[in-house]
């Protein structure tokens, strides 16, 4: 069961009592998926396609278009041994992150995603900055399948992210979102 909480959390506008610390903590966990959790699940994925991914050279470039964001560019470049550089650029997000992974096996092996800082702009001010200070671990468990779950890969994370929102520029919120 992967496990997700907001450790500490400021709403400074009391103007706004449906801000909550809740609302918070998803727009920061929404945010993550798109950055941390997409490479290493993009870079895992492309593994297991007849790519390799630890080639010399190696080089892949997505797109991302969800209904309710302008469409992100994903860059991924392989840097070194097991080693990759990820950016992404769009209108809502942009940010560069390492990972590297400790093993030949994707799947059995440890992510890490080196500290890194994320922009996001949702274009009407409002955004956030997020930004994780330590190495973030990845990993993955597979399920069993079950009555009413087909079973399957679930990847995990140990980390944790300092989340910052800003609206015109001021900022009006912040939380420690911690896996």
């Amino acid at each position: 069961m992967l496990l997700t909480f907001a450790v500490s959390c400021m709403v400074s506008d009391d103007e706004k009592p449906l801000a909550r610390y809740d609302s918070l903590e998803n727009v920061a966990r929404d945010i993550v998926n798109l950055s941390a959790t997409f490479a290493v699940n993009t870079l895992c994925a492309l593994s297991e396609e007849p790519v390799y991914i630890n080639a010399e050279g190696f080089r892949h470039q997505c797109v991302r278009e969800l209904e309710t964001r302008p469409r992100i560019i994903y860059d991924f470049v392989r840097t070194g041994e097991r080693l990759w550089e990820v950016t992404a650029s769009g209108k809502t997000l942009n940010f560069s992150l390492r990972v590297s992974l400790d093993s030949d096996d994707p799947r059995n092996g440890r992510w890490t995603v080196s500290p890194f800082t994320l922009d996001y702009d949702e274009g009407f001010g409002y955004s956030a900055v997020i930004s994780a200070r330590d190495d973030i671990s990845l990993y993955y468990i597979y399920h069993r399948p079950g009555f009413l779950f087909s079973g399957g890969w679930q990847l995990n994370q140990n980390g944790t992210y300092e989340v910052r929102t800003f609206i015109n520029g001021k900022e009006a919120d912040s939380c420690i979102l911690e896996y």
